[in-house]
């Protein structure tokens, strides 16, 4: 017998939505039933992709960093303006909002997004796992090649 995969509150059948809480400084992540105020899913990892197609938040996905000389040089040439415009632009606006839409597709506009090598956030805090995390030792081989580079090490 094929088992039915949820797609609605297991307690009362209302949507579910993406969610982060905080409790004690940390971070959990989950499905959350905003009809009942329940939790579907709740862990302290991120969720995985798979979860988007049953989450009905909308996300708001906004470009950040008006600080930031990289990302001045990245509005500028993908916007087609100067640098200077670039940078009066982000400190009138603070945040120059780019898109909305449900988690599937802020997911696939954030992957892209992430790619081109711009800085945003989600609002709300998105829930999802959107890079795999490294291993320790992929960790300690990046940081003692940064130590032999910055010669902190022989």
């Amino acid at each position: 017998m094929k088992r039915k995969r949820i797609i609605g509150c297991r307690y009362c059948g209302g949507e579910l939505t993406g969610k982060v809480e905080y409790k004690e400084k940390k971070a959990r992540y989950g499905l959350y039933c905003k009809q009942c105020k329940e939790w579907s899913i709740q862990d302290t990892k991120k969720l995985e992709y798979y979860n988007t197609e049953i989450d009905k938040e909308t996300y708001k996905i906004f470009l950040t960093g008006k600080e930031n000389e990289k990302q001045m040089d990245h509005i500028a040439e993908a916007a087609k303006i100067s640098v200077y415009e670039a940078r009066v632009y982000l400190k009138e606006e603070g945040e120059i909002f780019l898109y909305e839409g449900k988690a599937k597709e802020v997911f696939a506009q954030a992957i892209h997004i992430m790619r081109q090598g711009f800085l945003f956030r989600i609002y709300p805090e998105f829930p999802y796992k959107m890079i795999e995390e490294m291993s320790e030792e992929e960790r300690e081989k990046i940081t003692m090649r940064l130590a032999k580079v910055l010669g902190m090490i022989d």
